[in-house]
């Protein structure tokens, strides 16, 4: 089965991580070399976008550039040589019509979905973290059923638009509704057992791979050792400046920042999500990791 492997998320659940335990299962990187994360690029990457379509983003509206994406993941399916196919990806999955007949991830150009979920209650200190915002408004960022990234009012756009919306939206539009083949693969499970989550997501993903080589990536994508790398030779993902993009990626770090009013809105507003993922028991209770 050929295709894209998407890598899935919303925004700040590991998804870099998970590209570089690939790039580094697959030998695609030297063991030191997390600055080639681009071997793995995103979907919504402005040079990639305007190498398959010799478009420029800024003459583009907000609905001919989501229209188009389709078309630079099939030009990106058909150009690439290299196996497994991979690509990352932070957009909610949605059609462009009300007949759902227009994918945004169309199946004949996809092998497979690895949905990366968190607990939102950490995907809210994490988000306020990376994009230097309050809490308070990284908790409406994860209720908010219009939430997008990259959108710019009052300059030309230069890079796509990327379609959030909620956490609960984002994952039952990957999980439940995108009619793909899906391995949702918890946050948790990569830090409390990594070599068996990772396992199941290669074997997922089609890779030839023995449990000695997912041994070595896990533990050159350890997360203290990616701490250190960065703080060696940065990070070409980081948008902060004396702040590292590997910062903690503690699992319950919600407990110590967000207030009992803050972790109420969002098991309300993501109750049915978080129980069937285990973070909340039907009793709105809960689960620890």
């Amino acid at each position: 089965m050929s295709g894209i492997v998407w890598l899935a998320s919303y925004p700040k659940s590991g998804n870099t991580w998970c590209r570089l335990f690939f790039l580094f299962l697959t030998r695609q990187i030297n063991d030191g070399d997390i600055n080639r994360i681009g071997d793995i690029p995103a979907c919504y990457s402005q040079a990639l976008f305007e190498r398959a379509l010799g478009l420029d983003l800024a003459d583009l509206t907000l609905k001919e550039s989501c229209r188009l994406r389709p078309k630079l993941h099939e030009w990106y399916c058909n150009s690439q040589n290299q196996k497994p196919l991979m690509l990352k990806i932070h957009d909610a999955h949605f059609f462009f019509d009300d007949d759902r007949q227009k994918p945004l991830v169309a199946p004949d150009v996809t092998r497979g979905v690895i949905y990366i979920i968190r607990n939102p209650l950490d995907v809210v200190v994490s988000v306020a973290d990376f994009f230097s915002i309050s809490i308070e408004r990284s908790v409406e960022r994860l209720c908010d059923d219009r939430s997008d990234m990259g959108m710019a009012y009052d300059r030309p756009m230069r890079h796509p638009v990327q379609i959030i919306r909620s956490w609960s939206q984002h994952v039952v539009s990957w999980v439940d509704t995108s009619g793909l083949r899906v391995h949702v693969m918890k946050y948790e499970d990569m830090q409390s057992r990594p070599k068996q989550s990772f396992l199941q997501a290669a074997r997922f993903a089609g890779i030839d791979c023995e449990s000695n080589d997912v041994n070595r990536a896990v533990n050159l994508c350890d997360f203290n050792r990616l701490k250190k790398l960065e703080s060696k030779m940065g990070f070409i993902e980081n948008r902060q400046v004396g702040v590292n993009f590997f910062n903690q990626g503690r699992v319950g770090r919600w407990r110590e920042l967000l207030s009992r009013r803050q972790v109420h809105r969002i098991i309300t507003e993501h109750r049915e999500v978080m129980v069937r993922f285990g973070y909340i028991d039907g009793d709105n209770r809960l689960i620890d990791s």
